[in-house]
């Protein structure tokens, strides 16, 4: 197990660091940039942010752009989940899985600790803006997602200039 900062594992890259794939990966301290999570699993890092089942369907995505939103929804699911039951994450993160497989609506899988939270859960994704990803999760079912649509800065910036607002 080796437990690092994204910077010191950047480092680590550019010095010639290969990894193995034994080797758990923590990450910590600052957010993790999307190419050094690629670098760290072409590596054979496994990153401890996915339960074993989460990895392998990651790594069955062929495709550069798929692989990249899988990640992100993956990551967001999870931590919707963690958030939503106050747990944060003393709730280990390979404990549970969630879907992450491209154009698949987002689900609490498994959880390993205890089944019955994936029928007690909704995980409801909401893209907030183009090239972002958010989820709400929801202890319940049958939730329908609904928000206003927000003014652009142009719309606001007009607005103000026209003393509409």
């Amino acid at each position: 197990m080796l437990q690092a900062t994204p910077a010191t594992y950047h480092l680590l890259l550019e010095a010639g660091w290969r990894g193995n794939d034994q080797l758990k990966t923590l990450v910590g301290g600052e957010a993790l940039p999307q190419d050094l999570a690629n670098r760290l699993l072409q590596c054979g890092a496994s990153l401890w942010i996915f339960s074993p089942q989460e990895q392998a369907a990651l790594r069955a995505i062929s495709d550069p752009d798929l692989k990249r939103w899988a990640f992100f929804d993956c990551w967001t699911r999870k931590e919707a989940y963690i958030k939503a039951r106050g747990e944060g994450l003393s709730l280990p993160l390979d404990r549970f899985d969630v879907s992450l497989a491209p154009g698949k609506p987002a689900r609490l899988l498994d959880h390993r600790d205890n089944p019955a939270e994936c029928g007690r859960w909704s995980l409801i994704d909401s893209t907030v803006e183009p090239g972002f990803a958010a989820t709400l999760a929801v202890a319940g079912q049958g939730w329908q997602l609904a928000y206003l649509e927000w003014l652009s800065e142009v719309e606001i910036r007009r607005l103000h200039e026209n003393h509409q607002c």
